[in-house]
């Protein structure tokens, strides 16, 4: 090639805050594909076309792995707790589409039926509690170790609660945490006893129970539909700090007591929203069984019932809507919010499967684990014994996200997409023999003393899903062998008649 690479002037292309995974090597194959074009351009002969032929295939060789494996290394980092607009926006970026600045529709919600209608989708029933239930749970003492929880919060308590804050948006009283982090400290301390005098009376403002909900609204989603909005709650930055220093003594107690089964590793302090995410019958029931004192259950329950939502839309409010939470144990709301979240995660799986970089069937069961499976297993213990119809819901959802990650037809057969996928229990899997197999194993343990053994959980876990496999893969061999051998008996007697 005879063309010279000093007379190609390049203007380096700094791609690096646009796609997260260029690098140098990207620059480094694009411009010997460029310099291979130019020398094509300009001296037309077949070995400098071969040349830049070459070096153009190597390019978007090139290109495609390192996008396709910093796309994986991404994916292994998602989790339960990742945000779908965090994941959407690495899809985003990866596809280098440009983002959308976050909008709402504040012309749709001026209409006060529309307003009155997503006030509606978003707080819950009116069954509550009985009386006589809760005068009981409210008068109980509580385990002796536990009376310590009643006392008159510290100011170390404060302070930790308070440093620990980011600066969020802030609620009806328009007080931001940056005003409460630089008051004096006389102040601090007078902010402080007016919490414990609030503490010690079961006295709650009514500030504390209300709040602004603005709704955003969702990437690409049509704004005449109460669906295609977001809900953020804005709620007292006060209210926030004193829940903090409530459950920091929540969180204390159960871990030093050993509430909380030594098994369970994953999420022993993720506390943050399960006020809002879980029965608030079943978390005064549980917290009564636990030894908690009556003092403590009657500050959670009046400060989770009968919450005011006003929608606020620029400077308008809309409302009150008054939220009262639905006490019944079916576990039917529960599962609809699951069913909810993983909504999120298909969407994510069918927009990954028309990308080469993103359409591997491992890539996508990485992204199915952490944003639909990751939501079943969560307190799975818990309503795994819930209807069947309900828990149905589950299994319905799985199948989906297992057809996209396979790319299977809707005619193929769940149980083969389960072994090919190498996908495990969910509670709605009720009636298939693996499940029930390993069901029995578990229930034969609870009397031994799992300390006597001395294999790792790792191993024991290993085990059981070899298992459950060699039994799923002769069970479809059987079912392979057998398939149209009736077919063709009477095929063989038709033709021999």
């Amino acid at each position: 090639m005879t063309f010279d690479k000093k007379c190609y002037s390049h203007k380096k292309r700094n791609c690096s805050k646009a796609v997260p995974w260029w690098n140098a090597d990207c620059d480094r194959v694009v411009l010997q594909a460029k310099v291979a074009l130019l020398s094509y351009k300009h001296y037309p002969n077949m070995e400098n076309y071969i040349i830049f032929k070459k070096l153009d295939a190597l390019k978007k060789r090139t290109l495609y792995e390192i996008k396709r494996s910093s796309w994986m290394n991404l994916c292994s980092s998602f989790n339960r707790l990742t945000s779908s607009k965090i994941i959407w926006d690495h899809i985003r970026r990866f596809k280098h589409a440009k983002l959308n600045h976050i909008s709402s529709s504040s012309s749709f919600f001026q209409n006060p039926a529309n307003a009155s209608l997503f006030l509606d989708s978003i707080t819950g029933s009116e069954n509550e509690i009985s009386e006589s239930k809760l005068k009981d749970f409210f008068n109980s003492h509580g385990k002796p170790e536990a009376q310590w929880m009643v006392d008159p919060f510290s100011m170390g308590e404060f302070a930790t609660a308070l440093e620990n804050k980011k600066e969020t948006s802030p609620g009806p009283d328009f007080i931001p945490y940056k005003v409460i982090k630089n008051l004096p400290q006389y102040a601090k301390e007078i902010l402080w006893q007016i919490f414990n005098d609030l503490w010690q009376n079961n006295c709650i403002p009514s500030n504390w129970k209300t709040q602004h909900v603005v709704p955003i609204l969702k990437l690409y989603k049509d704004p005449n539909c109460i669906n295609s909005h977001r809900p953020i709650s804005l709620t007292s930055c006060f209210s926030k700090i004193f829940e903090t220093m409530l459950k920091n003594r929540l969180e204390w107690f159960t871990e030093n007591n050993n509430l909380i089964p030594s098994t369970q590793y994953g999420f022993r302090k993720d506390i943050k929203g399960a006020f809002d995410n879980i029965d608030h019958s079943y978390l005064i029931e549980s917290l009564h069984s636990l030894g908690f004192p009556g003092h403590v259950l009657f500050w959670l329950y009046n400060f989770l019932n009968k919450r005011s939502m006003f929608l606020k839309i620029k400077s308008s409010l809309f409302g009150p809507k008054i939220s009262t939470k639905d006490f019944d144990l079916s576990w039917k709301t529960h599962i609809d919010v699951i069913c909810k979240r993983a909504e999120l995660g298909l969407n994510i799986l069918k927009s990954l499967t028309g990308v080469k970089w993103g359409a591997d069937p491992k890539v996508l069961k990485t992204i199915y684990i952490a944003t639909i499976r990751s939501h079943f297993d969560y307190g799975s213990m818990f309503f795994s014994d819930a209807n069947f119809s309900i828990l149905r819901k589950l299994d319905i959802v799985q199948n989906r996200a297992l057809r996209i990650i396979t790319g299977a037809m809707m005619s193929s057969p769940i149980n083969s997409l389960e072994v090919e996928a190498e996908f495990c229990w969910v509670p709605g899997h009720s009636g298939i023999v693996g499940n029930e197999f390993v069901d029995k194993l578990a229930k034969s343990t609870k009397d031994i003393n799992i300390s006597d053994f001395k294999v790792p959980y790792s191993d024991l876990v290993y085990s059981i899903k070899q298992n459950m496999m060699k039994r799923w893969s002769n069970y479809l061999s059987k079912s392979r062998e057998t398939k149209g051998f009736k077919f063709t008996l009477n095929l063989a007697t038709f033709t021999t008649s």
